[in-house]
C-alpha cells in the first residue's frame, strides 16, 4: 500500500504540472514530455490497482483529456 501512496503522490504532482502547462504558454515539447510522463504514471497506477484488486476507479476529467489527446494528437 505504501507503493500505491507514493505513486498516487507522484501522479498528483504530474497532473498539476500538466494542468499548469495547459494554462500557460508552453512548447509542444514540454507538453509532450509531461504527457508521456503522465501516461506512464497512469499505467503504473493501473497495474498496481489491479494487483491490489482496486480495478474499479471512476474516470476523471484528466483521463478523458488523455484519451482525447491520444485520439487527436
Amino acid at each position: 500500500m505504501h507503493r500505491f501512496d507514493e505513486l498516487l503522490k507522484q501522479l498528483v504532482e504530474i497532473e498539476s504540472e500538466d494542468a499548469e502547462l495547459h494554462h500557460r504558454e508552453s512548447t509542444l515539447d514540454d507538453r509532450t514530455r509531461i504527457h508521456d510522463k503522465l501516461v506512464a504514471m497512469r499505467a503504473q497506477m493501473a497495474d498496481l490497482r489491479s494487483e491490489l484488486g482496486l480495478d474499479t476507479v471512476p474516470v476523471t476529467e484528466n483521463d478523458a483529456a488523455t484519451r482525447h489527446f491520444q485520439a487527436h494528437g
